[in-house]
């Protein structure tokens, strides 16, 4: 067996119903929809040297990219990613899944 092409230091963010795996650049690598149990709509992390048809990814690629930081905003699922430039400009990525109620129920799209 091939090793993977990705990194397993991975965030996730979810709702209950939606959940992401998201690397340490902000993509998203996994992600199943409509439910946890659909089949993978980005699955990056199946992706081998001799199976890239499986990498199917959703992300921004930064040029000139000096470093990544990823953090979780305090008590949540909401996920921040910060890519910075050689040149010091950076881009925020913040990753979350909403929930909230509706007509008395919890709902997540």
């Amino acid at each position: 067996m091939k090793a993977p092409l990705h990194s397993l230091d991975l965030a996730v963010t979810g709702n209950g119903q939606i959940s992401t795996l998201i690397d340490a650049h902000g993509t998203i690598v996994w992600s199943c929809m409509p439910r946890p149990d659909s089949d993978p709509v980005f699955a990056r992390l199946l992706a081998t040297p001799d199976r890239p048809a499986h990498a199917a990814a959703f992300g921004i690629d930064l040029r000139n990219l000096a470093h990544a930081t990823q953090t979780y905003e305090r008590n949540t699922a909401i996920v921040v990613t910060e890519l910075t430039d050689a040149s010091g400009a950076c881009v925020r990525i913040t990753d979350f899944c909403p929930r909230f109620r509706l007509y008395g129920r919890i709902f997540h799209p």
